[in-house]
């Protein structure tokens, strides 16, 4: 959107080299402004200022302001009623973002009806107090503010960062305006600038949800954290997967308006970790990473959506929020490449013989049409499981067990705990399964009766 005169409008590019702003926001559940295939030429003719919502407004102005005359907004930017043109625009929503010169971000605002600008307090101007030693031999400054916040601690709750697609808007972003109710807050690669902050200087911090942007982008930006100093072998939880995992996290404790843009909505940041390590991305999950990406948990209740959206394998599947327990943690990690062997031992407890997934318009990060997994590997003896919910691995506790104790206890049934790789299946095996205490290599299955029965097991192919 050209913002140059009074009389915005909206600029095909057609190949027009520029520096632009983008705004990111809540659109908001009232009646929300839009371009569609009835409006698109009235608005590349030009759009008077009156006409906008309150919060583009405030985007126009604030780009002025600063000297740049282009303005990416994609309610606006984006054909809305138009499938061809949203397909190919969100495609380029990495770009969009990464490649602006900065994002404003209205978090004050929970719709683009209301001003970001106007419902903020006083500005905070922290004082800076001159003193003088005693002796007179040296003097200072103190610094005075109000609110000071606690270096390295969690960006408060806004109305726009528990929204799903504001996350990877966020993190793509060289530069970061921030507009909340309290303060204004400037972030980059490198800092973090807040009216609240003591000393003008900002502050970095390491494992903060607010060093994310400079972790994500650039993570070989020359800061060095002490931690990472003292302990460098930590500096391996900051490789490009393993940020994926710290951020996919909190995308699934986000909403969506739209559960069908699951994939769509984090699909910018799937594209920047495949330009980080060249893997193959399959419906959510890496393939290079599968052993770990497959070991994914629900949290929470949920449902299954009415239409196809990715394979059953995937967390794409499924309505609900998930995770990968501590991603970060160095037990997990050990815990799952124990199980899975993938690069410790050759030849593997699983190979991965095949994934082909399917997409709409041939693009890995595009809408899923079909999926399948094929697996070879070692059958292991399972227990049935008696629990209400379904069966996961978690390094804090240990699934239990039932076992066949000895005779002398009277055959009785008795829990114990076994670490263990235990399948969850999407329907309920035909025979009960459980381990009894003989030593033999065969797998023994009740079939409900107490008739014990000797069966051959085999992992297929999912789907």
């Amino acid at each position: 959107m050209d913002v140059d005169s009074q009389q915005v409008r909206l600029l095909e590019t057609k190949g027009l080299e520029g520096v632009w702003v983008a705004l990111s926001h809540c659109w908001g559940h009232t009646a929300r402004y839009v371009t569609e295939t009835t409006t698109l030429q009235q608005r590349t003719n030009g759009i008077a200022l009156s006409e906008l919502p309150k919060t583009f407004l405030d985007a126009v102005m604030i780009t002025q302001r600063l000297g740049y005359r282009y303005l990416w907004i994609d309610s606006l930017c984006i054909i809305q009623d138009s499938n061809q043109d949203w397909l190919a625009e969100s495609r380029r929503m990495q770009d969009y973002y990464s490649k602006s010169v900065l994002t404003i971000a209205s978090d004050l605002a929970s719709g683009d009806h209301e001003s970001f600008l106007d419902n903020r307090r006083s500005p905070i101007v922290p004082l800076k107090i001159p003193f003088n030693a005693k002796d007179g031999t040296s003097s200072s400054h103190v610094y005075i503010s109000h609110a000071v916040k606690t270096q390295g601690s969690e960006p408060p709750q806004t109305h726009l960062n528990v929204r799903g697609w504001t996350l990877q808007e966020d993190v793509l972003s060289p530069r970061t305006l921030h507009y909340t109710s309290a303060e204004v807050v400037f972030e980059c690669q490198r800092s973090r600038f807040a009216e609240t902050d003591v000393t003008p200087q900002g502050y970095t911090d390491s494992d903060a949800m607010s060093s994310i942007k400079r972790f994500f982008l650039k993570p070989e930006s020359g800061f060095q954290d002490p931690l990472l100093l003292k302990y460098p072998h930590y500096m391996k939880y900051y490789q490009p997967i393993q940020r994926w995992y710290r951020l996919f996290e909190v995308y699934c404790t986000r909403l969506l308006t739209f559960e069908s843009d699951r994939l769509a909505a984090i699909a910018g940041l799937a594209k920047e970790i495949q330009r980080q390590t060249t893997f193959s991305y399959k419906a959510g999950i890496w393939l290079e990473n599968m052993h770990h990406g497959l070991l994914w948990a629900v949290n929470g209740r949920g449902g299954t959506p009415d239409k196809f959206r990715a394979p059953s394998w995937s967390w794409a599947a499924l309505d609900m929020n998930f995770y990968w327990g501590t991603s970060t943690n160095p037990d997990f990690q050990l815990y799952t490449q124990s199980l899975w062997n993938s690069d410790s031992h050759s030849g593997g407890v699983v190979e991965i013989l095949d994934c082909d997934i399917q997409t709409g318009n041939g693009d890995p990060f595009g809408e899923v049409m079909n999926g399948q997994l094929r697996l070879r590997g070692l059958v292991l003896p399972l227990s049935e499981w008696r629990g209400t919910t379904s069966p996961y691995i978690n390094t804090f506790w240990r699934p239990v067990l039932y076992h066949q104790c000895p005779s002398t206890t009277g055959g009785l049934r008795r829990p114990t705990a076994a670490d263990q790789l235990v399948l969850d299946f999407d329907v309920t095996p035909e025979v009960e399964i459980f381990i009894t205490d003989e030593s033999d290599d065969s797998e023994e299955f009740s079939d409900g009766e107490g008739n014990e029965k000797e069966v051959e097991v085999e992992l297929k192919g999912l789907s």
